[in-house]
């Protein structure tokens, strides 16, 4: 009878005491902050143009739905870079999307990037500005219809999301933010002549 009595206490302590909070448990927050990321946008594209991406993270990050401001260097224990990553797809001419490979068409400006059929970016901390900040473009070099997203490694079709990377077991902190120009499906849509 202890034996039985027992095993249904241990079996209800640890049913009872499992943490079904992922985030918790993997100690990352999240939070939206609105337009942290742009598309530089012009009228038109032509062959060689380039269209660039500018991402900028304040130290003290306006929250949407907080009236306080978001200390996001103490928050993530003094992360050094915040990362998200794009994507640039052509329309062939049987009407489907294939990816462009940008290894060989990126163009950096300010702020780290890996290359390849996707830009995993990097925005970097800057204690004189106070800010994280990335700006890299996409060289153009093929006419035709054209898509860039936010959606490779994002759970949302109308927001980026910017993932810090935190130093040892602080807080990572997720930031989902909006990014004007993109339509309901999370595409910025133009036309390289």
């Amino acid at each position: 009878m202890f034996k039985k009595i027992y095993l249904v206490s241990l079996f209800a302590l640890l049913a009872f005491g499992c943490n079904t909070n992922d985030d918790g448990f993997y100690n990352e927050s999240n939070i939206e902050a609105a337009n942290l990321v742009e598309i530089e946008t012009q009228g038109n594209y032509t062959i060689d143009n380039v269209l660039y991406v500018r991402a900028l993270v304040p130290r003290l990050v306006n929250e949407i739905g907080q009236s306080n401001l978001l200390d996001v260097r103490q928050t993530t224990g003094n992360a050094e870079r915040f990362v998200f990553s794009f994507l640039l797809e052509r329309k062939q001419n049987d009407g489907s999307w294939q990816y462009v490979e940008l290894q060989n068409r990126f163009v950096a400006d300010h702020g780290i990037a890996d290359a390849g059929s996707f830009i995993l970016a990097g925005l970097q901390y800057d204690a004189v500005a106070e800010e994280y900040y990335f700006r890299g473009g996409l060289r153009l070099t093929e006419s035709g219809e054209h898509r860039l997203s936010f959606g490779y490694n994002s759970t949302s079709t109308d927001k980026v999301e910017l993932r810090s990377e935190s130093p040892g077991n602080h807080l990572r902190l997720n930031i989902a933010s909006t990014v004007n120009g993109l339509d309901s499906a999370g595409y910025f849509n133009f036309i390289v002549e």
